[in-house]
């Protein structure tokens, strides 16, 4: 009885080892991925960069101001990053802060904190890819629904390009897919996990990053999973 749990450990181990593959994004909620897309609210305002031009709009899809720009962000102090760019007659600069904040609306978390200023006026939110707060590290499972695996016995998700969602545990690793779309979270192929875990993933719609640096699944409201960062 004693050496079950070391044998169980060193298979999960190796099946970890299998499963994962080289890192990716671990820099990204420092370094902006193009296009990029910010908004905010009170009032409604939106920003997108691309490589080569800059657009903001504080009435639906309707830009109020467009230009060219070169290059599309400058990094600053501090990790920031800034962009600067004017249509001849205005000046906008947008300066983006890697600071996880969420969407007062959704509550999904974003990557940066950004400021647009424009025409003496300044506006605040939230933009970049919501998935790169994910992507680039296995997250070690702590909690799936009210079970609480074993220290040594926690399975592993990792997050990878493409949608690939890679669910690693003792037993093997199950491989499906994920995706944030529209405020939403979506997982699914995890059909065949234990109860605890299947139902915890099938179910989970939003997700939430604590300033401790967890990593919390939600289904309306309720968490389903917890998770915290291992090592890429």
């Amino acid at each position: 009885m004693l050496r079950r749990p070391t044998t169980l450990a060193c298979l999960a181990a190796l099946a970890l080892a299998a499963c994962s593959g080289p890192a990716s994004d671990a820099t990204a909620p420092r370094v902006p991925s193009l296009p990029l897309v910010a908004h905010g609210t009170a009032p409604f305002w939106w920003l997108r960069i691309d490589q080569e031009s800059v657009a903001f709009g504080t009435l639906g899809d309707a830009a109020t101001f467009v230009a060219d720009v070169a290059p599309p962000l400058s990094p600053e102090g501090g990790g920031g990053w800034r962009c600067l760019a004017g249509d001849g007659e205005r000046r906008l600069e947008a300066t983006l802060v890697p600071r996880v904040d969420s969407d007062p609306g959704t509550g999904m978390p974003y990557p940066f904190t950004v400021t647009v200023r424009l025409d003496d006026a300044e506006w605040r939110g939230v933009g970049g890819d919501p998935g790169q707060l994910l992507r680039g590290f296995p997250w070690v499972v702590l909690q799936a629904g009210a079970m609480q695996p074993l220290a040594n016995l926690r399975p592993t998700l990792e997050f990878r390009p493409g949608g690939v969602l890679v669910f690693a545990a003792a037993d093997g690793c199950t491989t499906g897919t994920w995706k944030v779309d529209g405020g939403v979270l979506q997982l699914t192929g995890f059909g065949s996990l234990m109860a605890p875990f299947r139902d915890a993933l099938a179910s989970a719609r939003a997700f939430s990053i604590t300033a401790g640096g967890e990593l919390v699944l939600k289904c309306e409201g309720v968490v389903v999973l917890r998770a915290t960062r291992g090592h890429g």
